[in-house]
């Protein structure tokens, strides 16, 4: 039954693929410290110029912010898959995103990234996170399921 909604889901997304204006800029967003020790959101702009999917756009962003660095994206966090569908995004990522530790304030920054950057993206409604393909509680409690606001 799974494989026959994933190979559905799979064939929409070939046959009405939603794609973004040519010429777009769309944001990673960074927390930093500044020289205070302060935490300052900061971003950083990527230019697509023709035609890219948002899943494309949603792929090359989460793949520049698990691979930065200054940021709480825990080191080794990698960018497993995407998906945008009706509107939701679906961000599948590795098991180092939990490997933190905890940390109200810790998971707040890290969460805080992933929404910012999320809902650059045109036609983005709500955000889900998965951990190696499921849903995941973060150390502190968090959940992100269909969130739709930062």
């Amino acid at each position: 039954m799974k494989l026959k909604i994933k190979l559905f889901l799979v064939l929409l997304l070939i046959a009405f693929p939603q794609t973004a204006h040519a010429d777009t800029t769309h944001n990673v967003y960074y927390l930093e410290s500044d020289v205070l020790g302060n935490d300052i959101m900061t971003c950083k702009p990527y230019e697509f110029e023709g035609d890219f999917s948002d899943r494309d756009i949603a792929y090359i962003l989460f793949y520049n912010l698990f691979d930065k660095s200054p940021n709480y994206i825990p080191e080794g966090t990698h960018l497993l898959d995407v998906s945008l569908l009706d509107h939701q995004l679906v961000l599948n990522v590795s098991h180092e995103m939990l490997s933190y530790g905890g940390g109200c304030y810790y998971e707040t920054c890290l969460i805080k990234q992933i929404l910012c950057t999320a809902f650059d993206i045109e036609g983005v409604n709500d955000v889900t996170l998965l951990v190696d393909g499921s849903l995941c509680y973060f150390p502190e409690g968090s959940l992100i399921y269909k969130v739709t606001d930062i």
